[in-house]
């Protein structure tokens, strides 16, 4: 008998082709999608954390006045902590950008070449990669730095220029205007020697031995004759860990992607495998009656789904670790980042997640649906009885036959038609994922450009006391604030209350610990006017508390404004201390008096970045969700159709021409569409938004995650598209249903 049913596997699979093919595309994209988000997030926080022990990345960096003596450096190391020098000075390119040049380092932060060598003699360099394909250089190209030619004898990437921005204060990483360079010891004494008047920066990179980075902070603060100009460690090293950071967001989506997929999948099984046994119930019956037992049949109709679903989850799986999959998903993170060829990884949890789930899911959800179905008696399931409950008895007074039908059928199908809806839920859940990345990253972009009213920025290394003529002299520090277990910068901006502000539109009352917030912090974290706000300086171990005064509708990251003088007065300065300087027009300012300077145009051009670096994650989500959309509708509109075979195949032998069968049988789709659709954008688009915040808790940006009326419109119209194809496929399936299927199911 077992034998007879593994024949019937074949025939089941060649008259449900379609069914199982759609089946099989579902789980395929479902297991990409998944698979290639996160798996590119994986790469690149894996191969990271790996890399850390071949590039010897640095425990931190501190900048100094003056280079530190023999004895100073002797002190320090005494404890086994290592210390190197990183000097660099920043050259002239032969295009006009800043190149940061750097002797070859040692022990720490080493290069990773690409291809190529490292420098051995004069006029070699060794470039960033990013920097040297925006510049269209490859090994041995020659290029002009101030005067001097060089060869590229190599392109490479080393781990404190993970992130490349000059400063790290710039907004962002911008390969066309800077880039880093590395050359020999002796020709970086040689550039020193012949261009002593460019500036030196003296930075020296560390790894801590029986020590901790406070102590070796102290150890430097506390030493004669060394003047310190900042300390960084490794995990407030912006330019550090830069890509592994920014695809934790990635991560979160893909997980929670995951998740939706999952439910989808149980969902989906459940309602194929409990139609194909109500249709196959007199079958059923006789096997009974023949003697076969019920745990071979539930076997028996569990082997064919689980293993499509496995099949798929093993195709989706590849095509996941893929080029198509992380190859893509991955690209973006390398045009921005300056990161080596990380190694393929294959994360256990994400093999099991593509290979071992959708089968292990299919195998249970089909043990629970079917088991209760074939648990009636063979009589019963030989004369194809259907319960009771699913025909409503409601007295309609509606005259009309064919909308009395319609409504009928559509009353009948009322299990269906939910399901359907829920079906509808949890894939619009997919979709709106990828339309809130698209907005979310737009709307930053643009309220970036719009609320940057200055033309430039100057941060001052050595504060003044004296505003240029036609800048904006202000008071800018730098605290944090905790965002699910992540300390985000909030830039605290004082300004003078008395003389107002050409650029920013608060205006902050005076004491020390009243402070105007911006959009971005309500919109995240739901302050309001009266509010507390704790900050943190991590730095010097200290909280500060804020009281909210005012809300501006400054949204350029999170942003406080306090008035100048009660902000000097908190952070123990001098009366008119000012480190930074805002202006429309370009100001005379000692270029070796600034930490950096930032224009309007380079704020824009970092701003579209994060939108350009998205777009991978944001198409994949997006097109991925439809087309699994349009399964799940091909699924289970085709399931409500498989149902009235009966009824259709009687009312063709009554004479009903193909359009009026139409109207009786799909109009009501329609309404459960259109009706549906109304109910489950928002739906979808609730849940997603509340999930939303978790997904980008390590990025101060505002959240703005409102639609555009158009929005709503377009994917409501895609759903009646979606419907309308579909609804073309379901014709040609009812045109197939002959009147000698009412015939067949006599008694």
């Amino acid at each position: 008998m077992e034998r007879t049913l593994n024949r019937r596997l074949l025939r089941d699979l060649k008259a449900n082709f379609g069914r199982y093919l759609a089946l099989f595309l579902m789980i395929v994209l479902g297991v990409y999608l998944v698979v290639g988000i996160v798996g590119a997030s994986e790469l690149v926080i894996i191969g990271t954390e790996n890399m850390k022990k071949v590039n010897k990345a640095e425990d931190g960096e501190f900048s100094v006045f003056a280079p530190l003596s023999d004895e100073t450096v002797g002190r320090l190391t005494a404890d086994g902590t290592y210390i190197e020098k990183l000097f660099s000075t920043d050259l002239v390119g032969e295009d006009n950008s800043t190149v940061r040049v750097f002797a070859a380092r040692k022990d720490i932060d080493l290069i990773v070449l690409d291809s190529g060598r490292v420098p051995e003699g004069a006029r070699e360099a060794v470039f960033e990669k990013n920097y040297a394909k925006a510049h269209s250089l490859a090994v041995g190209d020659s290029f002009n730095v101030s005067g001097r030619t060089y060869t590229v004898c190599g392109l490479g990437s080393v781990p404190d220029y993970d992130q490349v921005l000059k400063t790290f204060a710039s907004p962002a990483v911008d390969v066309d205007t800077f880039g880093v360079m590395f050359v020999s010891e002796e020709e970086y004494a040689g550039i020193r020697a012949d261009l002593s008047e460019k500036v030196e920066t003296y930075t020296y990179a560390y790894r801590l031995g029986d020590t901790t980075d406070d102590d070796l902070k102290d150890a430097l603060s506390k030493s004669e004759n060394v003047v310190l100009l900042s300390f960084t460690t490794y995990a407030d090293n912006l330019r550090i860990e830069g890509a592994a950071g920014d695809v934790i967001m990635d991560k979160r989506v893909g997980l929670v992607a995951g998740i939706i997929v999952l439910i989808l999948f149980a969902y989906v099984i459940s309602v194929f495998v409990l139609h194909q046994i109500e249709r196959e119930q007199s079958v059923i019956g006789a096997l009974y009656a023949l003697g076969v037992k019920k745990r071979q049949l539930m076997a028996h109709y569990i082997v064919l789904p689980t293993a499509v679903a496995l099949l798929a989850g093993v195709a989706g799986t590849a095509l996941g670790f893929s080029p198509l999959g992380i190859g893509v998903m991955k690209q973006s993170t390398y045009d921005y980042f300056s990161i080596p060829e990380y190694e393929m990884v294959y994360p256990a949890y994400l093999v099991v997640y593509g290979i071992v789930i959708p089968p292990v899911i299919c195998a249970l959800v089909n043990l629970l649906t079917i088991n209760k179905k074939l648990s009636r008696t063979a009589l019963s399931l030989l004369r194809n009885e259907q319960s009771a409950s699913n025909y409503r008895r409601v007295n309609l007074k509606i005259k009309n036959f064919s909308v009395l039908f319609a409504v009928r059928q559509l009353i009948r199908e009322m299990r269906s038609s939910v399901t359907l809806v829920l079906g509808m839920v949890i894939t619009l859940m997919v979709i709106v994922l990828g339309v809130n990345t698209y907005v979310l990253c737009s709307r930053v972009r643009d309220y970036n450009t719009e609320d940057t009213k200055y033309n430039y920025m100057y941060l001052y290394k050595f504060p003044d006391s004296e505003v240029p003529a036609g800048g904006e002299g202000t008071f800018v520090e730098t605290l944090g604030i905790d965002c699910e277990g992540y300390m985000l910068d909030v830039t605290v901006i004082g300004i003078d209350r008395n003389k107002g502000s050409r650029y920013f539109d608060a205006v902050p009352e005076t004491g020390k610990s009243r402070a105007v917030i911006n959009r971005s912090m309500v919109e995240r974290f739901g302050y309001d006017v009266g509010d507390k706000i704790v900050l943190t300086d991590s730095a010097a171990d200290m909280d500060y508390c804020f009281t909210a005064t005012d809300i501006s509708e400054y949204r350029v990251g999170f942003t406080i404004f306090m008035d100048i003088v009660s902000m000097r007065e908190l952070f123990g300065k001098n009366d008119g201390y000012i480190n930074a300087v805002y202006s429309d027009e370009k100001l005379a300012i000692d270029e070796a008096r600034l930490y950096s300077v930032t224009t309007k145009e380079e704020i824009k051009h970092s701003s579209a970045v994060f939108l350009t670096m998205m777009v991978p994650m944001t198409v994949t989500l997006i097109s991925a969700g439809i087309v699994i959309f349009c399964v799940v509708m091909f699924l289970m509109l085709a399931v409500m159709i498989d149902r009235s075979t009966m009824g259709i195949s009687l009312i063709k032998i009554f004479g009903y021409r193909p359009g009026e069968i139409r109207s009786l049988y799909l109009n009501g789709n329609l309404l459960v569409i259109a009706v549906g659709g109304l109910l489950t954008i928002p739906l979808a688009k609730g849940i997603i938004d509340k999930l939303y915040p978790s997904f980008i808790a390590n990025v101060a940006c505002s959240m703005d995650l409102a639609y555009p009326w158009y929005y709503y419109l377009g994917i409501y119209g895609c759903i009646l598209l979606v419907y309308l194809a579909v609804n073309r496929i379901l014709v040609s399936k009812i045109n197939r249903i002959t009147p000698a299927e009412i015939l067949k199911d006599r008694e």
